[in-house]
């Protein structure tokens, strides 16, 4: 799903010359910085769940949850030259980037 959106923004970039919102822009999609994210993770154990067990836990989202979803920024990066300046995944976890912010 995610990898689909960013496919489609990335393809738009190539048809369409501007950047829109819808109506007077005060729509709302909530949102936490990545590494807030994180750090309220490392707050709760973790478990895995059966397959029996996954819509009682997750609800309407427990389709999106079985899903395997493997993402790349190349078609990104090819389409509209973009290159991510962050450190990766790797990189992140040996400086221990997380527990210092």
């Amino acid at each position: 799903m995610v990898d689909r959106l960013t496919g489609e923004i990335a393809r738009s970039r190539t048809t369409v010359s501007v950047s829109a919102y819808v109506g007077d822009g005060r729509n709302r999609w909530p949102a936490v910085h990545v590494l807030d994210a994180a750090r309220l993770y490392r707050l709760v154990p973790v478990i895995s769940l059966s397959a029996e067990e996954v819509p009682g836990h997750f609800g309407w989202l427990a389709a999106f949850a079985r899903q395997d979803l493997p993402a790349s920024g190349a078609l990104t990066r090819k389409r509209l030259g973009w290159q991510p300046a962050g450190p990766g995944l790797t990189g992140d976890l040996e400086t221990d980037a997380l527990s210092r912010n």
